[in-house]
């Protein structure tokens, strides 16, 4: 190694390099047993990848299993040639939060989320996070959402058992036994993200799981029931509302206190929950505490769903499962336990919130406690986000369960009074704001599916989801989804926008979708999605494109794996990444014309939505069809192709243009079609059919037999002979 050690420092500087670098760089040079010939190999392909991402912006010669299957030794030299460079440029390295004063940067991006225990190449293991640095530099994107990577509980990774320590899942063992810590890796990860130019962001949610640590920490961030010892009814007879009350609720917290630090005691452990604190003994103290404190009856109260009212009511015991089952009643008494998330503990946020109950302001009720935050717990919230986004240099925060936070008040005397416990939209305005103050440039994305950007922007969000991540492309919902693209000036915030998603990582949910985007729409559906996300969604409120790991190569199984300890199945699928990447390339010629555009009309056919892309002030006009994806239930790349192709069945879509008087283009409408041939052309961008789907302009299918163009009556008609895409920019010769 000593030959190696030499050769690398030569090469790369490796010992200018951070500590927890060069830790990363000898263990991937010992892991990949490198000798001095492997070594020259390695380095030619690094500076392959190196000169390949400068001059694209990403690596896309290799699919994403085959940028997994890579020596560590290539790609981690790889960001080690680009940090290098930086430094060499005299660059600080890429950390946005700190680096702007505002956040208007978030408009201006594009984001990808990753669930890093997803990135295994088999389905049945788990990824790590050097399988994540491997992967990042082929996604079209320069924002990543990272999902929860701390511990979890019951395989779920919204469902956190911690806050501060990393999932053992992600953590590469082998880099771990050559002492390369858990937060090491995870700072590796995310200094490599920056060195791309890219932001990262990670989630937090305002619960935890059931049986957290967080919650034996610092049980006064948690509301508690006790149950008797028998488990079969309250303790001591009690009622639930005099448990909720806040007096009961010290008295709770300082006798499981008390059980808790005997325990810590014991073990010689301070904090369970805690980034460096002894592994083992932690589980083991936190199994011990655990199982005491069922004994002696203490539970946590889970969140109450969406739509209900106070906070959930005892049910009964369930002892299969040594749980409590909860009560989730809406306003109107009806069981609204399907929406439940019973695996996490609630934050307690406000104190005054009984079972089931309105608040007392809202119900009138003067014999219970009206309805006051709780200052304790706001204060931890803003003082957690704060140290996460210090420790790792995140730019950019997703809160969870905030999605009804404008539903879930009424106010009284003007002050807003919260239905049901989670945070209200002044609370979280103040830990953004706070949070500001010291990171005046951090991102900040909404849990919450719709268009209403402007009202999440006033309480300084940055970014929602577009409802068109729930819609097929279809007959039936094209029309909502490009009446929305077409009016995106009216109804995006100047600070805040609805992403055009390609896809979410919960769409697979039975209560959403039911069926991962692959399954559901094919190569076709992501493929048209991918080119409304950049050629229909333009203009200055552009909406940011939010995609998910997979989407790039029809790969599925994201819901699943962030709900079991498992990966993707990877599609692999050559035809679906090359298209990912020629669309991003085509998009990136055209960026600065489209985004100073604007939709001015479009037309859904019986097998074809098209439409116009206007740029007044460069008089430059785009005209771009994708096929229809669904036609009665079934894909568009299925046999209907063939059955439809073999009829010989035309399909029609006609723009009628608006151009200003003495513009010249007018009169050429206005001629036959030879004229216009002979006087208007148009450049096509893009021209293939679905059983071809070539998007890299090198023409596999003559034009002709693809569609073909001409006016009639003033109104210029594409005639689609096949399924296919089609852009066009019109050109004045």
């Amino acid at each position: 190694m000593i030959i190696i050690d030499d050769l690398l420092d030569r090469n790369y500087s490796i010992s200018k390099l951070p500590i927890y670098w060069r830790k990363v760089v000898y263990a991937a040079a010992k892991k990949t047993e490198c000798t001095e010939r492997s070594m020259d190999d390695y380095l030619k392909i690094v500076e392959a990848f190196v000169q390949e991402y400068q001059s694209r912006d990403c690596i896309r010669s290799k699919i994403l299993t085959e940028m997994l299957d890579l020596p560590d030794i290539v790609i981690i030299l790889f960001y080690v040639s680009m940090y290098n460079k930086l430094k060499l440029e005299n660059r600080e390295l890429f950390h946005i939060a700190k680096m702007r004063k505002n956040i208007k940067w978030m408009m201006e991006s594009d984001f990808c989320f990753v669930n890093i225990r997803a990135l295994g190449k088999d389905v049945a293991e788990t990824g790590n996070i050097i399988d994540a640095v491997k992967v990042i530099p082929s996604l079209r994107v320069n924002g990543i959402h990272l999902a929860p990577f701390f511990e979890c509980s019951h395989g779920i990774v919204y469902c956190q058992d911690s806050f501060y320590r990393i999932n053992e899942e992600i953590v590469n063992l082998y880099y771990l036994r050559e002492n390369v810590e858990p937060i090491e890796q995870m700072k590796f990860l995310i200094d490599c993200i920056h060195i791309l130019n890219k932001s990262v962001g990670f989630d937090v949610t305002p619960h935890t799981s059931w049986n957290s640590k967080l919650r034996l920490d610092r049980p006064e961030l948690f509301r508690w029931v006790r149950l008797n010892k028998s488990k079969n009814d309250l303790y001591d007879n009690m009622t639930i509302d005099s448990q909720y009350e806040d007096k009961c609720q010290k008295v709770f917290k300082e006798d499981i206190s008390k059980i808790v630090n005997e325990i810590k005691d014991k073990y010689s452990v301070k904090r369970l929950d805690e980034v460096d604190s002894n592994l083992e003994l932690c589980k083991e103290a936190t199994q011990k505490i655990n199982k005491e404190l069922q004994n002696e009856g203490y539970f946590t109260v889970p969140p109450h769903t969406w739509n209900g009212v106070g906070v959930p009511d005892f049910k009964k015991y369930a002892e299969n499962i040594h749980m409590p089952i909860w009560s989730y009643l809406d306003i109107n008494g009806d069981d609204q336990g399907q929406h439940a998330i019973w695996l996490h503990s609630s934050l307690y946020i406000h104190k005054g919130m009984y079972g089931n109950q309105l608040p007392a302001q809202i119900s009138g009720d003067t014999k219970k406690d009206e309805v006051q935050r709780n200052e304790e717990v706001i204060l931890f919230f803003n003082q957690y986000l704060t140290e996460v986004v210090e420790r790792y240099n995140f730019d950019f925060i997703r809160m969870d369960y905030i999605d009804h936070i404008f539903d879930n008040i009424i106010k009284v005397k003007g002050e807003e009074i919260p239905l049901s416990e989670m945070f209200t939209p002044a609370e979280i305005k103040e830990v953004i704001t706070n949070l500001r103050k010291e990171y005046p440039g951090l991102g900040l994305q909404a849990d919450h599916l719709g268009y209403d950007a402007k009202i999440f922007e006033t309480v300084g969000f940055n970014l929602i989801t577009g409802s068109e991540v729930g819609l097929s492309i279809d007959r039936w919902h094209l029309n909502e989804i490009f009446e929305n693209l077409i009016k995106q000036e009216k109804i995006q915030g100047d600070i805040c926008r609805a992403t055009f998603a390609i896809d979410t990582h919960d769409m697979a949910h039975p209560l959403f979708l039911g069926k991962e985007i692959a399954h559901r729409e094919g190569k076709i559906g992501i493929i048209a999605r991918l080119f409304i996300s950049r050629f229909g969604n333009v203009g200055l409120y552009r909406r940011p494109k939010y995609e998910v790991i997979g989407n790039q190569d029809l790969s599925y199984g994201i819901h699943s794996a962030n709900n079991k300890a498992e990966s993707l199945v990877w599609g692999s699928n050559k035809v679906v990444y090359n298209a990912y990447h020629d669309i991003e390339d085509i998009y990136a010629d055209l960026k600065e014309v489209l985004k100073e555009s604007s939709m001015t009309e479009y037309y859904i056919s019986n097998k074809h939505v098209g439409w116009q892309i206007y740029n007044k002030k460069k008089r430059k006009r785009f005209i771009a069809v994708i096929p229809v994806v669904l036609q009665d239930g079934i894909p568009c790349d299925s046999d209907l192709i063939r059955k439809q192709k073999d009829k010989g069945e035309k399909d029609r879509i006609e723009f009628e243009f608006d151009f200003p008087k003495g513009g010249g283009m007018e009169d050429v409408l206005k001629m036959d079609h030879e004229n216009i041939k002979r006087n208007y052309n148009f450049d096509c961008k893009v021209c293939t059919s679905v059983e071809e789907l070539k998007f890299n302009r090198v023409k596999t299918i003559n034009c002709d037999k693809l569609f073909s163009l001409y006016v009639r009556n003033n109104r210029l008609v594409v005639e689609m002979k096949t399924y296919g895409f089609v852009l066009l920019e019109a050109l004045n010769i």
